[in-house]
């Protein structure tokens, strides 16, 4: 044969051409078998399929990976599944023993169906429930808005609730800022309930400012921030935010600006009701006895009705209130085990390791500008540099070409093959700083020196990067997944100190080297 022939073939076209068996009588009977299905026809090597048809033994790499590139995404391709295009190289007459195997790792390499895959909505990692042993140690805090306005122009709401007792505390406002943030900590939370040991909030610039987090350091508390992408995370304050919404949209008709007027009823009614997860009201489990409600001043109870007697009772109840936040934890972790078993069994585990390359799901707010609907669903590749656990990484960002991104920087592109930068013996002072789109802060790389990591394989150009800071990013345990990614560029096995860091998200997905021809 004129090609480059492969272990797979070579027995068998040496029995058909020359009547050569293997010297083992094994092979020699495996060989001799086989061959009843292959025919030689004009120097090449062909196999009968089930249905009649000749299909061209292909056994040269270069000739695989030209066909599984034409059929997938050349011309004629249409970006089919692994099992699919197989079927339609087949169907298109070649053959080789590895074709569906092979298919399948090419479309699970290919850069176009990565990156425009969709999301398989099963968690991948299991529930994780946080479990508080006393009232008013952790709060979790959150914005609602913007609402119909209401007087005074108030369209947000600042909520607040207790992890414990599930008790509720919101304002209206105008304007949400870190003055507004920190006046109603100190008036509706440390001046009623003492000071929290933590606060669990998201990153809005209001909560994370240096003031609201100074404000917090003196009075040691911990402010713990969620995972961006990810409200999942702060579970409580996002349940709270539905419970007082539903409830306002209920009591309101036609006057939609009177929801200010509406949210003391609705936060007391809150209050006053048992919660599933402990077993009692969040007023009992404040004050020790539930709360006299309006009713009973028109329907009188056994209760309202022997008033001195439920004074002495009242005392009994308050010695026994310990007794019964000790109950009510009890219930609530029951309450949280039972959850996790139910969630945990629709879980997808997904484990990765220092160096995995992975896409990050892209959202509605980073998708590409006038894409629409044919916008990308992944991004990347990013490095995962540290595994925080819980299926929390930290992720990393290649930027490969910089000169060839205005978008990210503008820099003066390098005129010749010198492996310095941009030419042999220049200033690194070249470079201009500008303002970057991936995030709003300001990339100083005036002062930085780039570092040379490697070449890209097709067009030999030198591939460059930054060092700068890391964030952190989660993966998201109700939907999303992790996928690898591997670029065509020859980076060394210590690139995680070459990179320049992505921005937090919540979703990631696996992605492999696109197979070149």
């Amino acid at each position: 044969m004129n090609e480059e022939i492969y272990n797979w073939s070579l027995d068998i076209w040496n029995y058909l051409k020359h009547d050569q068996l293997p010297k083992d009588k094994m092979e020699a009977r495996k060989t001799r078998s086989k061959a009843s299905r292959y025919t030689i026809f004009e120097d090449q090597l062909y196999r009968r399929s089930t249905t009649g048809l000749l299909l061209r033994c292909v056994t040269n790499k270069v000739q695989i990976n030209r066909i599984l590139q034409e059929m997938h995404d050349g011309e004629c391709g249409n970006h089919a599944g692994g099992r699919s295009l197989a079927s339609r190289i087949s169907r298109q007459g070649y053959y080789w023993p590895t074709l569906r195997e092979d298919a399948i790792t090419y479309v699970q390499r290919c850069d176009a169906c990565q990156k425009h895959s969709s999301m398989v909505h099963r968690p991948s990692e299991p529930l994780h429930s946080v479990l508080v042993p006393w009232p008013f140690m952790r709060w979790g805090m959150d914005i609602v808005g913007k609402l119909p306005p209401a007087p005074g122009q108030k369209v947000y709401l600042l909520v607040l609730t207790d992890y414990f007792s599930k008790w509720i505390e919101a304002g209206a406002f105008s304007q949400v800022r870190d003055k507004e943030v920190i006046s109603f900590i100190q008036k509706n939370i440390i001046y009623r309930f003492g000071v929290p040991a933590e606060i669990m909030c998201d990153n809005g610039s209001q909560f994370i400012s240096d003031k609201t987090r100074t404000f917090c350091e003196k009075r040691g508390i911990k402010l713990i921030t969620s995972t961006p992408r990810y409200p999942q995370s702060n579970g409580l304050a996002e349940s709270s935010n539905k419970v007082i919404i539903n409830s306002i949209r209920k009591r309101l008709k036609g006057a939609k600006g009177k929801w200010v007027e509406e949210l003391p009823s609705v936060l007391w009614a809150n209050r006053t009701t048992p919660r599933a997860s402990t077993g009692q009201t969040p007023y009992s489990l404040v004050y020790g006895c539930e709360a006299v409600l309006p009713i009973e001043a028109q329907i009188p109870t056994a209760r309202s009705r022997t008033y001195d007697q439920n004074a002495i009772n009242l005392s009994y109840d308050l010695d026994a209130l310990e007794e019964i936040r000790e109950k009510a934890l009890r219930t609530m972790a029951a309450q949280k085990g039972i959850v996790e078993r139910h969630f945990n069994k629709k879980v997808k585990a997904k484990n990765f390791q220092v160096g995995d390359y992975v896409l990050r799901h892209v959202f509605q707010n980073t998708q590409e500008p006038n894409a629409g609907k044919l916008s990308i669903k992944w991004e990347g590749p990013y490095i995962i540099s540290k595994v925080i656990g819980n299926g929390a990484y930290r992720l990393t960002l290649i930027i490969i070409g910089l000169w060839l991104l205005p978008e990210l920087l503008e820099i003066d592109p390098p005129v010749n093959d010198q492996t310095e930068f941009p030419l042999a013996g220049s200033n690194p002072g070249t470079l201009h700083e500008q303002t970057s789109t991936l995030n709003t802060q300001r990339l100083c790389f005036s002062t930085i020196r780039p570092l040379l990591i490697g070449k890209r394989q097709r067009t030999n150009q030198f591939v460059w990067a930054w060092p700068c800071t890391s964030s952190v990013f989660s993966v998201s345990q109700g939907a999303q997944e992790i996928s690898l990614f591997e670029e065509e560029v020859q980076i060394p096995s210590c690139i995680s100190a070459f990179v320049t860091t992505a921005s937090a998200e919540s979703s990631y997905a696996p992605y492999d080297h696109p197979v070149t021809a």
